[in-house]
């Protein structure tokens, strides 16, 4: 978790662990989009086994605040 929200270059969330477990709207938004990412990614090098139907229905029903 540290390496994902704290050092990782692509995921870095502002404000580290302690604003993430806060949850306000930037920790959510946060959340959102590098789940959304890492399902695109996922489909992209799993096609053709279902997880690009997935990453579509979870991009489809992403709110934007």
């Amino acid at each position: 978790m540290n390496h994902i929200v704290d050092t990782c270059p692509l995921t870095t969330f502002e404000g580290g662990l302690n604003l993430l477990h806060e949850a306000d709207n930037d920790a959510v938004m946060w959340l959102e989009s590098t789940a959304t990412a890492a399902l695109h990614n996922a489909a992209v090098h799993s096609a053709g086994t279902g997880y690009e139907q997935l990453a579509t229905a979870a991009a489809a029903s992403s709110v934007v605040a």
